[in-house]
């Protein structure tokens, strides 16, 4: 996959699920989209260098910055600009969960980067990345796969700070074996980071 034209392209972000390649970036800049492959029957290569149809939101310049499956259900996430898209049959068709507008929003605007669906819990995600608008980080929550979300930003260290700085995010986020929710967040960009265990509801 590439090309030799000249022109400036984001790095992609893939996932292979349901036999099919999944990839998205912005190529070129500002010109954001989201495209699948068919693998072959191991999944080494590609079955074709011809796309497969998927039904895909207009999503303007939202650059892709997320690909990824939740547990063992059908379900593909796609991180974008301002938003959260959401599959339920295994990347064939999507619609956003989570969708800012492009300009003159009042809320934030959330670049997602990490996912998380807690163990036992498969309709719970965790959404994590930073705030493009306000430059902070961000966190949000929902228990109904995606349909409705809590905001828990505001309750992360480096969120009040006086001075914004985009680099503030939720740097990773991962469950370990006693099931705690652990998020890292980059509290002041090579100054400053904390280890936050987050209980869904609270902080």
């Amino acid at each position: 996959m590439g090309t030799m034209d000249s022109m400036s392209c984001t790095h992609q972000a893939f996932e292979v699920v349901g036999g099919l390649l999944l990839t998205g970036g912005e190529c070129p800049l500002d010109m954001a989209y989201v495209r699948a492959y068919a693998m072959n029957a191991d999944n080494s290569a590609l079955a074709s260098k011809v796309p497969v149809p998927i039904s895909v939101p207009e999503l303007e310049n939202r650059n892709v910055h997320l690909i990824t499956t939740l547990g063992k259900s059908e379900r593909v996430f796609i991180g974008v600009e301002g938003g959260l898209l959401r599959s339920d049959d295994s990347g064939k068709s999507y619609k956003f969960v989570l969708k800012q507008p492009l300009s003159g929003g009042t809320g934030n605007y959330p670049y997602i980067t990490r996912l998380l669906s807690p163990a036992g819990k498969p309709n719970v995600i965790v959404a994590a990345g930073f705030d493009k608008a306000k430059g902070f980080p961000y966190l949000a929550w929902s228990a109904d796969n995606g349909d409705k979300w809590t905001d828990l930003s505001p309750l992360l260290p480096g969120y009040k700070r006086t001075t914004a700085d985009a680099t503030s995010e939720v740097t990773s986020i991962a469950e370990d074996a006693q099931g705690r929710i652990l998020v890292t967040v980059n509290e002041e960009f090579k100054k400053k980071g904390r280890l936050v265990e987050v209980t869904l509801g609270r902080l």
